[in-house]
């Protein structure tokens, strides 16, 4: 039967609380049609099988497998994943979570989700697929365990007075490798790496049981991460993306050691996660609190084991704000709040959707004379062919960092208080249609407990305020050492605010 014959695959309900699927992949040929079984069983069968880590890239599910002889659905990037996974004599058992939870239950994908934690840190061994492979994958799957190597044969040495060097390095003959640009696109250009969910499923999955696929090669993680990581101590002409990357790699590792380290036996707390995890891509808003939940201690996890995808965002961030407040005892989550929005709910409550703000200082030096001599250029020194190119790159980061420097000030607002104050408010365009101005006539500077910033407030006809986002108000220091008393003239008055 083809699979356009086939019938639909229909889900049969899961028994809670601790009852899973598992997709037994059957063996076939490398272009044959992906046929499998799902199977029901509880939790404590996690061991038996292995527990695939990846991307969805893109959401439409257009590509038919056949499970239990009828068509399911699936994406490119996971069908690609199930040929090079499928085996051609022996069968795999595997935990998938487009295929393993009903996409279409909301309730279950809810309480599935919530078990996420629990499958990768017990699975028999965790797969990561970083994606298919291209003409030079192979080359670089074969400098990368050497570049390993490389990173555990390093020695320290020190001098007293000058500093510590370590001793060993060969950066430079890898660079001169034919295979060097793929391997920085195996290491650091996947998108893999740019995903929410992969941070607790590498953290808590086992660094002796994991592997990285990239299409028919791989290689074992603790490898993988160790070459990325000697990579990165280096930064020889890395552009930007290529060092976010590497740094994510490095910091998963170090999650994953931590998270397996009986010393280490405090879980991390919800803010730390969130504000480590700012930058990291998520299909849906909500995933920005769901994909975190595994790695945070279990008393947070039973205080919002009520949330699902049902939930309005504006209640999952609500629920998310008041534990973040109640167990950090202070509002720097308000440093998430930078774009005015009609849409928005709880003005008070996390917007992580959008990154963290903060302020940094500016010097501007006197300029300094440079002499400068024009003569003919007679001869050149050749360069390699891998020197050229990365040259040309780095003139191509150098010049979008320049233009991109200011890029986070940009679309904010200057204003002046009715006091003199001079500052930049949240971000936000006084010219657009779509969305409020950031900062109005009428608006309120204010200084609160346990906020590192001021903060600009609206007041409502209710008689409570908005919170509008946080500002920079030159000569404004909020902290142990701000000058309040020479600011007001005195102790300022104290005021109770209430926010909606």
């Amino acid at each position: 039967m083809t699979q356009e014959m086939a019938e639909v695959f229909q889900y049969r309900k899961l028994e809670p609380p601790d009852e899973i699927r598992l997709l037994h992949l059957l063996p076939g040929t490398a272009n044959g049609n992906i046929h499998a079984n799902i199977l029901h069983c509880p939790l404590a069968d996690l061991s038996k099988c292995e527990a695939l880590s990846y991307e969805w890239g893109e959401l439409t599910r257009e590509h038919g497998i056949l499970c239990n002889g009828k068509t399911l659905k699936v994406t490119s990037n996971l069908l690609a994943a199930l040929k090079r996974l499928r085996q051609p004599h022996v069968g795999r058992l595997l935990w998938i979570d487009a295929i393993c939870i009903n996409q279409d239950d909301v309730t279950e994908r809810s309480h599935q989700v919530g078990l996420m934690g629990e499958v990768y840190k017990n699975a028999g061994r965790v797969v990561i697929w970083i994606g298919e492979e291209n003409a030079l994958t192979r080359d670089a799957f074969e400098v990368i365990p050497r570049l390993a190597d490389s990173y555990g044969t390093l020695r320290l040495i020190k001098i007293p007075g000058i500093g510590e060097f370590k001793t060993g390095d060969k950066i430079g003959q890898y660079r001169e490798l034919d295979a060097w640009p793929a391997v920085l696109e195996v290491l650091a250009s996947r998108t893999y790496f740019s995903r929410l969910w992969t941070v607790q499923e590498i953290a808590l999955s086992s660094e002796e049981s994991t592997i990285v696929v990239c299409g028919a090669q791989s290689i074992e993680w603790k490898a993988f991460y160790a070459a990325a990581r000697y990579i990165l101590e280096r930064n020889y002409g890395l552009s930007d993306t290529q060092l976010n990357t590497l740094g994510r790699i490095v910091r998963q590792s170090r999650l994953q050691t931590r998270f397996h380290d009986p010393a280490s036996d405090r879980p991390l707390s919800l803010w730390s996660c969130v504000i480590a995890t700012l930058r990291y891509d998520v299909g849906m808003p909500h995933d920005r609190l769901f994909a975190l939940l595994g790695m945070v201690d279990e008393e947070t996890r039973s205080e919002l084991s009520h949330l699902s995808y049902d939930n309005s965002l504006d209640q999952v961030y609500g629920a998310a704000t008041k534990v973040v407040v109640e167990k950090e005892q202070h509002l720097l989550h308000f440093n998430t709040i930078d774009t005015v929005s009609a849409d928005r709910g709880p003005s008070w409550a996390l917007c992580i959707e959008f990154g963290l703000t903060y302020w940094f200082p500016w010097k501007i030096k006197e300029g300094v004379d440079v002499p400068e001599l024009n003569a003919p250029v007679i001869s050149t020194q050749p360069i390699s062919e891998n020197a050229r190119k990365q040259f040309l790159h780095d003139l191509e980061e150098i010049y979008f960092r320049k233009k991109n420097k200011f890029a986070p000030s940009q679309g904010r607002n200057l204003f002046r208080s009715t006091t003199g104050f001079i500052g930049v408010g949240p971000r936000g365009d006084n010219g657009a249609d779509i969305i409020d101005s950031a900062v109005q006539k009428g608006d309120k500077i204010a200084i609160i407990a346990r906020t590192n910033c001021p903060m600009i407030l609206r007041p409502r006809d209710d008689g409570c305020y908005s919170v509008v986002g946080v500002a920079y108000v030159s000569g404004l220091r909020v902290g142990g050492d701000c000058p309040l008393t020479e600011i007001f003239d005195g102790v300022p008055p104290l005021v109770e605010l209430r926010l909606r």
